[in-house]
């Protein structure tokens, strides 16, 4: 049996040691090894069997891909999140696997759309479960491994996953003082490995990139940068500077506009950096990419500078568990909580567009979903874990596949990234937090509230609440809210969403469509990620809706 093909290169953060015959391509960062001592380790072990590398990948942690080979044989691996991916597919002679799908696609001539995986990416905007865009392509999901022995044969196991029904117990003083030390020693530790390069924060006036902010100046680490971008005088980057000023950090802010973001979206830069983002299971993710390319540039992140951003705060501390899902039922019925969690997904993330959202696609993606869920320990969907099951197929799917997937605009660009409020240890610490103290973000608010880190948490000098931007469209949006208040908020929400939002969208990234297109669709667009997907799908020739064209 020929030996797998590996499509890999030095390109783009990846790297290339070899040790006793074994070479090893690694991208990332090990926060308790490093590739030499990685590369011995798997060669002392090899060929590894499967008990052997969950054991090895159990023990390793950071952010991070892996692929090892030696004697025919190949051994690949993701971290707990999938934060840079892997993919793989069959051809004549064995197995491809590669860290850029369009290699493998062009490798082995695939070119068969999955179409539960088109409409999924068309109604949500990334795929389900281990899904791509085509048919024969595979990928690993988040603490999964795959083995190749020299038969050609091919294991593929899951050493971790979040498990967030797995809760515990503490009083609520307890909780807060736990969640306080895991934090503080997340951040101590990344001070520590990054030393003295410049640690460079997109700042927002969320919690998450001011916990991370406040944080490092409470440590008393100064090597810290700050910045913010989107329409000029908005909220969110007024907060920022303040937060900045007041710790005593630079900032810089990069402004957006309608008319310089269609500047932008028409530029070789932005076409070379959507085949680089390309993942072929999700919409590539675009949001600071201007301002990280204007700040490095202009000398504000030097090229040894670390991108490190709040992703995802919100997301791993509650936030995003349904209303339906904060409250524990009392109906035992495994298959009602099948239907209660699916329900859940499906109304929270695959509206992309009203026109979609018909009852035969909600019923597929449910089916395809199910599938995903099934998978699940029965544990999952007692009715003190659903919420639980919700938040761990997001992790599988969008977590991993779209909001992580930011870290690509680091890449594109040369610079380092961190992902502290996703280290291994915030998964374990967050995952054991029961409801109660998980749903609304109840622990992680008021954590932050009392620990006052920075001192840009108390007070209402610090409460920034959330305005509309621009300023020229506060008083006509009032206006109009008022007249529409006859007839329901329903309809304010469509007019508002149809004739509105390309002008309050912060980053101003809804302008790659004309407003007159805008206005004058009818599929109900949720939000600028709704074109963004049409784009990316358009440039597959597929429809907005995931059919061919």
């Amino acid at each position: 049996m020929p030996a797998p093909f590996l499509l890999m290169d030095q390109r783009h953060g990846w790297r290339r040691h070899v040790h006793a015959g074994l070479i090893l391509w690694s991208k990332g960062h090990f926060s308790n090894t490093d590739d030499a001592a990685l590369a011995a380790a798997l060669a002392v072990s090899w060929p590894l069997t499967d008990t052997a590398a969950g054991d090895l990948m159990r023990h390793t942690h950071g952010h991070f891909a892996l692929v090892a080979e030696s004697a025919g044989q190949v051994f690949a691996a993701v971290d707990r999140i999938r934060s840079i991916p892997l993919f793989y597919a069959g051809e004549p002679g064995g197995l491809a696997l590669s860290a850029t799908p369009a290699r493998l696609l062009s490798h082995c001539g695939l070119e068969s759309f999955n179409q539960t995986a088109a409409l999924s990416i068309a109604m949500a905007g990334y795929t389900i479960g281990r899904d791509t865009l085509y048919d024969g392509l595979s990928q690993l999901g988040p603490g999964e491994f795959l083995r190749v022995d020299t038969t050609g044969r091919i294991t593929r196991h899951s050493y971790h996953r979040y498990t967030p029904w797995h809760t515990t117990e503490h009083s609520t003083a307890s909780w807060h003082s736990r969640l306080a030390e895991t934090t503080r020693d997340i951040l101590q530790r990344l001070a520590a490995d990054l030393s003295d390069r410049t640690i460079a924060i997109p700042l927002s006036a969320g919690l998450d990139s001011r916990l991370i902010v406040s944080g490092l100046a409470d440590l008393g680490i100064r090597n810290v940068k700050c910045f913010a971008y989107g329409l000029p005088g908005n909220f969110e980057a007024e907060a920022s500077r303040q937060i900045a000023e007041h710790l005593g950090y630079p900032w810089q802010f990069v402004p957006f506009t309608p008319k310089s973001q269609r500047a932008f979206a028409r530029r070789d830069l932005y076409r070379d950096y959507l085949a680089f983002a390309d993942s072929a299971c999700a919409t590539p993710v675009v949001q600071d990419l201007p301002a990280i390319l204007a700040l490095r540039d202009n000398g504000f992140l030097d090229p040894d500078a670390v991108v490190v951003n709040g992703n995802s705060g919100d997301y791993i501390s509650g936030l995003h568990i349904p209303a339906a899902l904060r409250t524990t039922p009392h109906d035992p019925d495994p298959i009602a909580a099948r239907d209660h969690v699916l329900d859940a997904i499906n109304e929270k993330h695959f509206r992309l567009w009203d026109a979609l959202a018909t009852p035969t696609n909600l019923q597929r993606i449910k089916q395809r979903l199910a599938t995903e869920l099934s998978a699940l320990p029965p544990e999952a969907l007692t009715p003190g874990g659903r919420h639980g099951a919700y938040e761990a197929l997001e992790l599988q799917d969008r977590q991993s596949k779209y909001v992580i997937a930011r870290q690509r605009i680091y890449e594109f660009l040369g610079l380092d990234w961190r992902l502290p409020l996703w280290d291994d240890a915030y998964l374990d610490f967050w995952q054991s937090v029961p409801l109660a103290q998980k749903a609304g973000q109840r622990l992680y608010r008021d954590m932050a509230q009392q620990a006052n880190w920075g001192g840009v948490w108390q007070g209402t000098a610090w409460q920034f609440p959330q305005r509309v931007d621009p300023a020229w469209l506060r008083a006509p949006r009032q206006l109009l809210r008022l007249a529409h208040a006859p007839f329901g908020k329903q309809r304010w929400h469509r007019f508002e969403r149809r004739y509105l939002s390309y002008w309050m969208d912060v980053f101003a990234w809804q302008a790659i469509v004309p407003y007159r297109q805008v206005i004058a669709d009818r599929r109900g667009a949720r939000h600028l990620v709704a074109w963004h997907t049409e784009a990316y799908l358009q440039s597959k020739g597929l429809t907005y809706g995931g059919t061919p064209a």
